[in-house]
Formats: structure tokens, sequence, C-alpha cells
């Protein structure tokens, strides 16, 4: 292992470091246009020639757009090279030959090529660019973020770690959602969140929220489409992925394929949809049905359900 992954100023530099979103069209932009410059300077005949009123006219405006560009991508020391040749042509122009304009373009490149060999660069295609996206239009449920601001993060890393193929790691994230979903189940029924943190392992929250149901409502009383049997589901739904799914992947027992993580993150967003229609995060009662979907849609992987 490389030492610097073990120093510390390493360590902190990654957890300050996120990772920079970049548009391909902006790579392309600007290298269109340090190719229109190239083929400005390739129509000069004499390079010690003084600029022209045209020629500096063109030159500044593809310079523009390139800075733009190369700015946008986050290449600071080629963006530096080109903001300076712009001022100069901004200046007194007519001072300058076209060697100069040359140089400072061979410059601006070299720069631009320092930079993409310090990055790495990844490619999401069309369907994976979804699972990037926040986590209300994951779920497809506008307001889950209030709602539900901590699982909502954990939903969209879950998310993030399917595209770049970190499987395990995805379904680590899906079920720190299910914890939140499960305190938040919890507090609507009125169960205190416990001080002790043995406490608070899902066996014992989720026997407090069966003894919870049993009392409040009795199974003789759980009749279909009634409260008490909507709440014995989400109960049935956590209870069943304790140990094959939260057990398993807390204590390094398993490491998950693409399509058994697509599947996990699939039901636990399909989880939250419900839990959503009873309480929010801090369990206070929920009445937006106007935020649900108008069918029980299937959240999140649609689009990548064959990958699996």
């Amino acid at each position: 292992m490389p030492r610097k992954l073990l120093s510390g100023a390493s360590r902190q530099q990654m957890s300050l470091r996120e990772m920079l979103e970049l548009n391909a069209r902006f790579f392309l932009n600007a290298v269109t246009e340090l190719r229109a410059i190239q083929v400005v300077l390739q129509n000069v005949i004499n390079m010690a020639d003084m600029v022209g009123d045209a020629d500096n006219k063109i030159l500044l405006d593809h310079l523009e757009r390139m800075g733009s560009a190369i700015e946008a991508i986050g290449a600071r020391s080629a963006y530096k090279s080109a903001d300076r040749l712009e001022s100069a042509l901004k200046g007194d122009y007519a001072a300058l030959n076209y060697e100069f304009v040359s140089n400072g373009l061979a410059d601006i490149e070299s720069r631009f090529a320092d930079h993409l060999e310090d990055i790495q660069l990844y490619v999401a295609n069309n369907q994976e660019v979804a699972f990037l996206g926040a986590a209300d239009d994951l779920i497809e449920i506008g307001g889950f973020s209030v709602a539900f601001p901590n699982a909502a993060l954990e939903l969209e890393e879950s998310s993030k770690c399917i595209v770049f193929g970190r499987h395990t790691a995805s379904v680590f994230h899906a079920m720190r959602v299910l914890e939140y979903g499960i305190r938040a189940l919890a507090a609507s029924l009125g169960i205190e969140d416990p001080l002790k943190a043995q406490e608070r392992n899902w066996s014992i929250v989720l026997g407090k929220i069966r003894d919870k149901l049993d009392s409040d409502w009795p199974r003789s009383r759980r009749l279909a489409n009634t409260k008490g049997a909507e709440l014995e589901g989400l109960y049935a739904t956590l209870d069943a992925v304790k140990s094959p799914w939260r057990n398993a992947t807390m204590h390094v027992e398993n490491v998950y394929l693409p399509h058994e993580a697509l599947h996990i993150l699939r039901c636990v967003g399909f989880f939250m949809q419900k839990l959503i229609r009873h309480c929010d995060e801090k369990g206070h009662p929920t009445d937006t049905p106007e935020l649900l979907p108008a069918t029980d849609a299937h959240p999140i992987v649609d689009e990548l359900e064959s990958r699996g």
C-alpha cells in the first residue's frame, strides 16, 4: 500500500475532498477552442508579424470561450495561463507578434495536459446518470429529503455506489437508510429512543415495536387496509431483512453482487415509500398524499434492473 495513503495529511485531504462533477461538453469546448486558435496561427505567414485587428478579435473570442470551459473543468493552472494571454491581447496587442501568441497557446496546452494527467475521469452512461440524482428523484417522492434528511443522504450515497461498482458499500448505506426508518417507526409509536448503545440494536427495537403493535393493534383487529395492518407490514419488512441483510452486512459476512445490491436498494426505496405515508424521520405523522406516487412505482433502479 502506498505510504501516502497512511499519512495523517493524506487522510485529512481525502476527508475534505469532494469529487468534481464534470460535463464532457466542457472538455470538448476547450479542445475545440484550442484547435480554432491553432488554425488562426497556421494561416499566419510570418510569425514575427504583429497581431492584426481582425485576428485579435478572433483570438479574443476563442480565448474567452476556452477560458470559460477550462475554468469549468477546474484546470486552474491552464486557466491562469489563458487569462494572461487574453489580458495581453486586450491591452497593447499591436506590440505583440504572432510568435508571442503561439508560445502562450503552447503554455496553455501544456498546463491543460498536466491537469488531465493529475485527475481520473469516470464516465456514467445515460442510465447510470439517473443514479446520481437527488433522493426525491431516486425514490420518486417530492419532499422526501425534507421528511427524511439523514435517510435521504444515505440513499443518495447508496445509489452512487451502484454507479461506481461498489455494491457492498451500496448495501451498507442502504442498511443505514433502514436504520433511520426503524428509528422513525419506533418514534411514531411512542417508543423512546434508548439511551444505552447496546439497547439500540435492531432486535431490541424491533421487539419493542412488535410489543407496541400487539398492545395497540391486537392481531384480531389488524384487518386489511387498516393502519394496524400497514404498520404490521412495515414491521414485518424490517424483521425479515434483519438477519440476511443487516446483520450480514454489518458483520462483514457478505460481499454483494451487482444484482443483489440493486435488489436491496430497490426494496429499501419501496419500504421508505410506504413509511413516509405514516411518519417523518422524527416520527411525526405525515399527511402528504400529494407527495406520494400515484401508483406503487418501482423506485430507484428500474433503469438498471437488467444489469443484474
